[in-house]
């Protein structure tokens, strides 16, 4: 996944700029690595980009499936919040995910909360 970053600085440096599908896929891969802080940060850089860059459901959502595979429930309840707040409505797919990850750690009480 390493990679990835240089071809993300190769686009910036031929004065490319990625958009919203090219940073999920590679926020996917940083999942599948574990490597959720690294993807959370470049959730955040998204906001810097271009306007047709805007973190999306599949982003929040991808993000949210690799912390909760993590056991990372507050970063996914926080990043719930976070789609809440950027005008991002959230999927059947981005609840179930959550309190599925919530009740399996036996935090059924956090999972009602949700609402």
């Amino acid at each position: 996944m390493g990679g990835s970053f240089s071809v993300l600085a190769l686009f910036f440096k031929l004065g490319l700029q990625p958009d919203v599908t090219t940073l999920n896929i590679l926020i996917r891969g940083l999942g599948h690595d574990n490597r959720v802080d690294e993807a959370a940060s470049l959730v955040h850089k998204m906001q810097a980009f271009r306007e047709g860059c805007k973190p999306n459901v599949i982003t929040f959502g991808t993000l949210i499936a690799a912390s909760c595979k993590q056991g990372q429930n507050d970063r996914a309840i926080q990043m719930l919040r976070m789609m809440e707040k950027n005008d991002c409505k959230p999927n059947v797919v981005v609840y179930s995910t959550i309190i599925d990850s919530l009740c399996k750690d036996k935090l059924v009480a956090k999972a009602f909360n949700l609402f």
